[in-house]
């Protein structure tokens, strides 16, 4: 995968997996069928290891505020994230600001960082 260049003011799109659920509304009550962002890890049937994986695919959106370099530091990187499901949903807090060292943006604009399955077929990090 090529190197992604990080620049303020840019949103990027990043295809990430989501896995299906069910999830409590209020008190238990009426489970709701929803998407999260990010994969299952299943054993085999055989019980010779682990299967990382996923429903559908969908976006992690993460949008670059402000890129700081303080002396004698890291470079730090402002930015936003929120998630567009695989049925195109929006979600996330869009406002909440959130700051990192740059490698760690850089690797997260990379995609997911787990070999995911869907069905029988491997998937490498990032997409389909």
């Amino acid at each position: 995968m090529e190197e992604v260049k990080i620049e303020e003011g840019f949103t990027y799109k990043i295809p990430y997996p989501f896995c299906s659920g069910s999830w409590p509304l209020v008190g238990n009550e009426c489970p709701k069928d929803s998407w999260y962002p990010g994969t299952i890890v299943e054993d085999h049937l055989e019980g010779h290891g682990r299967n990382t994986v996923y429903d559908e695919m969908g976006f992690m959106v993460i949008t670059v505020v402000s890129i700081t370099k303080i002396p004698g530091w890291p470079t730090r990187c402002f930015y936003t994230r929120h998630w567009i499901d695989p049925d195109g949903k929006e979600f996330g807090k869009k406002s909440q600001l959130r700051v990192n060292a740059i490698g760690y943006v850089t690797r997260l604009l990379k995609g997911h960082r787990y070999v995911q399955m869907v069905g029988s077929v491997a998937v490498e990090k990032g997409g389909v």
